[in-house]
């Protein structure tokens, strides 16, 4: 299973590129300066004031002096208050609680995330597994056969909130993979069937690549869209 920023924004959080643009503003605000309106705005603005695209560790450093700092800045955005749990925000939602059922009943192994959020590992755990997770190439090393793993493998395919060195979200950062990431896509899309959700297809060019070169089709794909087909963008 595919699951992109639609799971997560179910859940109340922002999208990955909702906390950069926020970042961004932040950032702005120190300046004294209004980021221009819409989606790309504060993207735009972050371009022409510093001639570079915006990275996380980049956007964090300015924002914050020390590691605590930035860690709590970032566990802001995907860790819930009392307020959000109250409110059930932040929190593993039926679009993460359905594939962990699925999981525990051996019709889903391999879970590919784009989110930075750890909600669906929190619904596998509530589920009673206790899944394989892989925030970045390093992790792949001496990890157990994909044919072999019963609890389930979540690959946070842009990294992970914890990990702030290992978060990918610029047009630069999506043009590709490390050899051994590309690897695990290929194998994954060879020997099982997909489902996706959640997942516009429009920014994330390697993993697109990485389902064009899919050399098998062996198995079915099915694409979960809350658009009809005339509307889609892709």
């Amino acid at each position: 299973m595919l699951l992109g920023a639609g799971a997560s924004v179910s859940a109340g959080m922002l999208s990955a590129w909702g906390v950069q643009c926020d970042l961004i503003r932040q950032i702005a605000s120190i300046e004294g300066v209004d980021t221009p309106d819409g989606d790309d705005g504060p993207y735009d603005w972050y371009v022409e004031r510093f001639e570079s695209e915006p990275a996380y560790d980049t956007l964090l450093a300015d924002l914050s002096g020390t590691n605590g700092g930035r860690q709590a800045l970032l566990r802001s955005y995907f860790e819930p208050d009392e307020t959000a749990r109250e409110q059930g925000l932040k929190q593993p939602a039926d679009a993460h609680r359905a594939p962990a059922r699925l999981v525990a009943a051996g019709y889903i192994r391999v879970i590919i995330a784009l989110n930075f959020d750890h909600l669906i590992e929190d619904a596998l755990r509530e589920a009673g597994l206790r899944p394989t997770i892989v925030r970045r190439s390093s992790d792949l090393a001496g990890m157990v056969p994909l044919h072999a793993q019963r609890q389930g493998v979540v690959i946070h395919l842009h990294g992970d909130y914890l990990d702030p060195d290992s978060m990918r979200n610029t047009p630069e950062e999506l043009k590709g993979y490390e050899q051994e990431v590309d690897k695990l896509l290929d194998q994954v899309l060879d020997e099982y069937g997909l489902i996706i959700a959640g997942w516009s297809a429009n920014y994330d060019p390697a993993l697109v690549n990485a389902l064009k070169r899919c050399p098998t089709r062996r198995f079915d794909t099915y694409w979960a869209d809350p658009l009809p087909p005339l509307h889609r963008r892709h």
